[in-house]
């Protein structure tokens, strides 16, 4: 443990149906669905608990800044544009 850790309790591994569980604290600011990475030292006595770099641009960052009206209004959205050819045939 280096000097940045700290201990936040001791907590008791429990069944829920096929997995085992152990309860992480609200304290902790853990949102549910959030993605975490779980490691295991060489000796096997660590367990290593590491919160996910998200590779979804949607929930990353990666388009918070894009301008989606601007690149709407230079390229057009053609899935709203009329109907052309036979798409109109009556059956």
């Amino acid at each position: 443990m280096t000097a940045e850790d700290r201990v936040i309790g001791e907590y008791k591994a429990r069944k829920v149906g096929n997995a085992t569980v152990i309860t992480i604290p609200s304290s902790l600011d853990v949102s549910v669905g959030e993605k975490f990475i779980l490691k295991v030292n060489a000796a096997g006595n660590q367990i290593i608990l590491e919160r996910a770099e998200s590779s979804n641009p949607w929930e990353n960052g990666q388009f918070d800044d894009f301008d989606f009206r601007k690149d709407l209004d230079e390229v057009g959205n053609y899935g709203m544009g009329e109907d052309f050819g036979k798409e109109k045939v009556e059956w």
